[in-house]
């Protein structure tokens, strides 16, 4: 039972069988020693009952048990809700993540061929100048369309 185990780990299993076995005779002396034993119990406003000590001890025994696996299974169900909100929040990000990602790759996307940028009357470099510097490129930066948008002239009517 105890080969292949570290010394430390015998000692706790060890340690553990004694602890189990000295509850086990105090149960055992408990019960033989109160069994003819009778007490009143008080368990609502005017009722009492007159029981052994053993069904007292046995009662207690098992509401306590109860109380434990109803409490064990209010904290369980409580944190599995909140790692399903969990769950759920990380989703939601991951999907606005990815539709981020997605508009992000619509930007970089390449001109069509039949789309030429329009000449600004302007002094110095403009912006249009900037974009066809960078013909080898391709691609459109998302600042420089920005900054042609915003100065182009009005149309006329």
């Amino acid at each position: 039972m105890l080969m292949g185990m570290s010394f430390w780990r015998k000692l706790l299993a060890v340690i553990k069988l004694l602890l189990a076995a000295a509850i086990t005779v105090f149960c055992i002396m408990l019960l033989v020693n109160n069994a003819g034993q009778q007490t009143t119990v008080w368990y609502w406003p005017g009722k009492q009952e007159t029981t052994s000590i053993v069904y007292l001890a046995l009662f207690s025994f098992v509401a306590g048990g109860l109380v434990v696996f109803l409490a064990g299974a209010s904290i369980w169900t409580y944190l599995s809700m909140r790692w399903k909100r969990a769950r759920k929040m990380q989703a939601t990000q991951d999907r606005h993540t990815s539709e981020l990602h997605r508009k992000a790759g619509m930007l970089r996307q390449r001109a069509p061929a039949s789309v030429r940028p329009v000449e600004m009357h302007s002094q110095g470099e403009s912006p249009i100048d900037r974009m066809s510097d960078r013909t080898s490129d391709r691609t459109i930066d998302p600042m420089i369309v920005s900054e042609v948008v915003n100065q182009a002239p009005e149309p006329r009517v």
